[in-house]
Parts: structure tokens; sequence; C-alpha cells
């Protein structure tokens, strides 16, 4: 496993709205995470560890897609899974 990829798709969870996300576990899977990056391993274990905290991770492409994961882009903020594969699709 590459450590640049895992640090991109780990770091991307950062525009979670982080107010509500000690209470996500209450309803898993409705609020959606998404993540980039292309080293499988490294998506896998991000995933369960979104996974464990009650999100669904979103994987919206490779490393590149990250910077759609930053405060003030079309994916900041709190959303459904089905609303970040919406989105995600119109961007490139």
């Amino acid at each position: 496993m590459g450590s640049e990829s895992t640090l991109q798709v780990l770091s991307d969870a950062d525009p979670i709205f982080t107010a509500r996300m000690g209470e996500a576990h209450k309803n898993p899977g409705q609020h959606g995470m998404p993540i980039a990056g292309d080293d499988r391993e490294a998506i896998a274990i991000a995933s369960a560890l979104i996974r464990q905290i009650g999100y669904e991770p979103v994987l919206i492409g490779g490393p590149v897609m990250g910077r759609h994961l930053v405060p003030r882009e079309a994916l900041s903020g709190e959303r459904t899974p089905d609303e970040i594969r919406k989105i995600a699709a119109t961007l490139k």
C-alpha cells in the first residue's frame, strides 16, 4: 500500500460537518462521506473506518478528484450518498 494514496484517501474526510459526526452511528449509511484515491487497499481501509462511524463511503474517483473535497467546493458539507454521487458525476 502506498503511503501517499493512504494519506489522500484519509485526508478527504475534511468536508464533513463535524458537529454531527458523533451522531452518525445512530443512523448508519444515511450520510455519505466522499473519498478519492486509487489505492484499492487504502480505499478498503478508509471505507471500513468510515462505515464504523456510521457514514457511507462514496468513492468519487482518483486522487485528482480530491480537489473537490475541500471547504467551499461542490462536495463540501454533509450530504446523502446519493447526493454525493449526483454531484460527483458532474465534476471533472
